[in-house]
């Protein structure tokens, strides 16, 4: 399923009870490079983003495909490798969800 910026970002942000302006940052251009068609866009969007994770040592390739909903619980040391499986388990329903990440 494709999901807009908007979907994503905003599901993100609901995570969060209170995060710092560089998580927020983080989030914003990862799922900007996710979403993105726009090569010129792209290209800065993918300039922020490893500004960002290089900073606090971060590896998560910018179209890495997460669904909505990433909750990093720190911002230090994170890699997601090639392939990423990454699991979110639904409260109500007691299931798994399954994210891929193809790099």
């Amino acid at each position: 399923m494709k999901y807009s910026f908007f979907q994503l970002y905003n599901a993100d942000k609901q995570r969060y009870i209170a995060c710092s302006r560089y998580t927020r940052l983080l989030l914003k251009f990862f799922r900007r490079c996710q979403t993105t068609n726009n090569t010129l866009l792209l290209t800065y969007y993918r300039w922020r983003f490893k500004r960002l994770k290089d900073k606090k040592n971060i590896e998560i390739y910018g179209k890495c495909n997460i669904g909505p909903g990433l909750y990093l619980g720190h911002v230090f040391g994170i890699v997601f490798g090639n392939p990423c499986n990454i699991k979110h388990k639904e409260e109500t329903t007691d299931m798994y969800i399954n994210y891929k990440c193809h790099i």
